[in-house]
């Protein structure tokens, strides 16, 4: 009967023993399995150009994975840190719609595309959330966290300078709209006329009408029209005036250099850009300098550094000065890395207009 009962016992234990070595088995195989299929994910995202963050779900439970890249951009220690702990690193006060966009992955599978921007590191991520695979109970979640800072910080800044710009022409317009004679301006297929040209659209032929003409390049001319009232030769002159202050207000709010000499080869126009593309002094430039001393000011600073015989190029660019007739174009280099393109070309009420645009 003894026998019996230790035979019961030893059968019983080694049964349990059996089923927790096969269990014991399970486990491991289902942990190496787990690993594996976590290593094969890392090694496929590895690539990837920007920071991620998955979860891994499946039977056996949730794991989480921040990679290296975004846990360098968000100062972040833990490789296993949930979503909402990870976003929190992000400083936004907009960090809520992004967690309930992830929720909606999880729960519903529906992917998302949204933006985020940390108000005190002004950096600015796309994230885009993704279900990579999903099948039975195992499913898997990627969010990508594409860091596009430099491209938002530059697009604010040329916002920024486009508002700028659109309120000076703004404030231009507006100046000429308080002029006493039409003003008809024209830019490819685009046209302006003030408000005195728009009120006595029926009375223009009583006006003389003066042009003035600036090529930017060959595809692009602006063509600036005024009329002068015939009635009187001294409202002509008042109007004449008030035409060539309109015109060289305009070419003060042009986006590059635009300096005018008069037929002696005498500087008698300038606006802030050609002051600072040439690193001139405003003393200097109000003593009306000929060209030829602007050249020698200019190789006074060692901006042309890169032309090494500058008495010919000088000599050069005189006698294509003196003697233009159609328009001359060239290509500097400058010793402070900057290229600009400058063009000569003859003015329309006499002497040259040089033309430089930084490039």
């Amino acid at each position: 009967m003894m026998n019996i009962f230790f035979f019961f016992i030893f059968f019983i234990l080694t049964g349990l023993i059996l089923f927790l070595s096969i269990h014991l088995i399970k486990i491991k195989k289902t942990e190496t399995r787990i690993k594996n299929d976590l290593a094969l994910i890392k090694d496929i995202l590895y690539t990837a150009p920007h920071g991620y963050y998955f979860e891994y779900q499946s039977a056996e439970g949730i794991i989480s994975y921040c990679s290296d890249k975004l846990r360098l951009l968000l100062n972040s220690s833990n490789q296993k840190t949930t979503f909402q702990e990870l976003i929190k690193n992000i400083n936004s006060s907009d960090y809520q719609p992004v967690l309930n966009a992830f929720f909606e992955l999880r729960e519903k599978e529906k992917p998302f595309d949204v933006e985020l921007s940390d108000e005190i590191t002004k950096m600015h991520f796309f994230l885009n959330g993704r279900v990579i695979y999903s099948k039975q109970n195992k499913k898997l979640f990627v969010v990508w966290f594409n860091n596009h800072s430099f491209e938002y910080q530059r697009l604010l800044l040329e916002q920024k300078e486009t508002k700028m710009l659109s309120n000076k022409i703004n404030v231009f317009l507006s100046a000429l709209n308080l002029l006493p004679f039409p003003i008809e301006i024209k830019k490819n297929n685009l046209k302006f006329t003030n408000t005195f040209f728009n009120q006595n659209i029926n009375n223009l032929s009583n006006y003389y009408w003066n042009e003035n003409k600036i090529n930017f390049d060959p595809a692009e001319t602006l063509v600036l029209k005024y009329g002068q009232d015939k009635t009187t030769e001294d409202g002509l002159q008042a109007l004449l005036n008030d035409a060539q202050t309109t015109y060289k207000h305009l070419l003060k709010e042009l986006p590059f250099g635009v300096a005018l000499f008069d037929s002696k080869a005498k500087l008698k126009f300038f606006n802030s850009k050609f002051l600072n593309l040439w690193s001139l002094e405003l003393s200097f430039l109000k003593k009306e300098p000929s060209f030829s001393e602007i050249l020698d000011k200019i190789q006074e600073k060692n901006l042309l550094l890169h032309i090494k015989d500058f008495a010919q190029y000088k000599k050069d660019s005189l006698e294509i000065f003196l003697n233009l007739t159609n328009a001359y174009e060239e290509f500097l280099y400058l010793n402070n890395n900057k290229i600009v393109k400058q063009k000569m070309l003859t003015a329309p009420q006499g002497g040259i207009l040089i033309l430089t645009e930084e490039k």
